[in-house]
């Protein structure tokens, strides 16, 4: 089974606020929906990934001076 997550972490190093979740539609919904209620605050990081067969992939990640990045693989 494939899980999502959602981090926001609001420096680099910093604590996180994570969310999971098994519907990717419903994880995307959440990091769009975090998007616009953090996305511009300064040295917000939010990212979306996917866990499944032990292996994590970050899918996509909102930075405050980058914006929006999909990842390629």
């Amino acid at each position: 089974m494939r899980t999502y997550e959602v981090r926001i972490r609001f420096r680099a190093d910093g604590p996180a606020v994570i969310g999971w979740w098994t519907d990717k539609a419903v994880a995307e919904a959440k990091f769009t929906k975090d998007i616009g209620r953090y996305g511009s605050q300064p040295g917000v990081i939010i990212t979306l990934s996917v866990e499944g067969d032990g292996d994590v992939r970050v899918l996509e990640t909102w930075t405050s001076g980058h914006g929006r990045t999909v990842s390629s693989s």
